[in-house]
């Protein structure tokens, strides 16, 4: 079993990292860099070339990909690209409205040390996260950056952001926890969840568990 993690805004593939730590406890773990100060279409081309050589669906058949924050928007849209399975661990649903509080800032990235600002036309260029695909949705309840009840609308069908339900192929569960962060504090506790997804267990319509 294979995991292909993309890491969220600011941030960097870091494989001591708490979410990568506990995944690899249940799968082989690698990743994906990307700057996420970069205009969508620039980061969409850098995750995917970057994906190419990683995802071969005819050899990796149980291959997956995860995503925190941002990075749980890119693991949706190209989790439906590439056909695979996507694990979204507190994920981004409207980037273009929830990086707009990070615009103008100096902002330091604590896995790459590099401090970077946030031009106003890169919130600006990104649209709603993907939507139908076979995904396992994780929530924590404390997400102090991203409402949770925003995310649980959105895959459910039910966000006032959009009047059009999921397509029939869209599977997916949501789990959410008590408590927590943005940061995911329940990755270990989500092993069997993930597990059993990861197993393609049938996962249509859209439930809460």
């Amino acid at each position: 079993m294979k995991i292909i993690y993309i890491h969220g805004f600011n941030s960097g593939y870091h494989p001591g990292g708490y979410k990568i730590a506990s995944l690899q406890k249940i799968a082989t773990v690698t990743g994906v860099s990307y700057d996420s100060f970069s205009m969508h279409d620039e980061v969409a081309r850098s995750i995917r070339s970057q994906l190419e050589k990683l995802v071969d669906v005819d050899v990796d058949a149980d291959a997956a990909l995860a995503g925190t924050s941002l990075g749980g928007y890119w693991a949706a849209r190209f989790g439906r690209e590439f056909g695979v399975p996507a694990l979204l661990v507190n994920p981004t649903i409207h980037p273009h409205r929830s990086l707009q509080r990070y615009v103008g800032h100096k902002l330091l990235n604590f896995v790459t040390r590099e401090r970077n600002i946030l031009r106003s036309d890169v919130p600006a260029s990104y649209g709603d996260i993907e939507r139908d695909g076979d995904f396992l949705v994780l929530l924590d309840q404390g997400d102090e950056v991203l409402d949770y009840r925003e995310a649980e609308r959105w895959f459910s069908g039910g966000s006032a952001a959009s009047a059009t339900a999921p397509a029939a192929d869209h599977k997916c569960k949501i789990v959410t926890f008590e408590g927590g962060s943005h940061r995911f504090d329940h990755m270990d506790e989500s092993h069997p969840k993930i597990l059993d997804f990861l197993k393609h267990q049938p996962l249509s319509p859209c439930s809460k568990l």
